[in-house]
């Protein structure tokens, strides 16, 4: 259930970059913020609906005929990817809007981030 999270956050905040760069042509700084704040508040949306679909998981691997004994293990792997939804919707959203103000290199910082969220979340 994380990766479908993961698709439908990236899906929706990759739209961010084609909005975003229609409103910074016009040079309308104002909407592009109203977007990004949009989009990550959907995008925060998306990754708790995803998220929550986890609590069921065991359950449906069970529906769909895996052995109960491998559903069991699941869910101790399946957590982290679901709460690390919620750093990567803001950091696809920061990533998508960087991109459409022409900050070259918008990759670094992900990557930074998502350094800096991964040991905020393991520790």
């Amino acid at each position: 259930m994380s990766i479908t999270g993961y698709v439908m956050i990236y899906g929706f905040t990759s739209a961010l970059a084609t909005i975003s760069s229609h409103e910074s042509g016009k040079g309308n700084s104002r909407e592009i913020g109203i977007q990004l704040h949009q989009c990550i508040f959907f995008s925060l949306i998306l990754a708790a609906f995803a998220g929550s679909l986890n609590f069921w998981v065991k359950d449906m691997l069970i529906l769909t005929g895996q052995p109960e004994d491998v559903a069991e293990l699941v869910p101790g792997y399946v957590w982290p990817m679901a709460i690390s939804l919620f750093p990567f919707s803001l950091i696809a959203s920061a990533v998508n809007y960087l991109d459409a103000q022409q900050i070259f290199d918008p990759a670094s910082y992900s990557t930074l981030l998502s350094f800096v969220f991964r040991f905020l979340v393991c520790l």
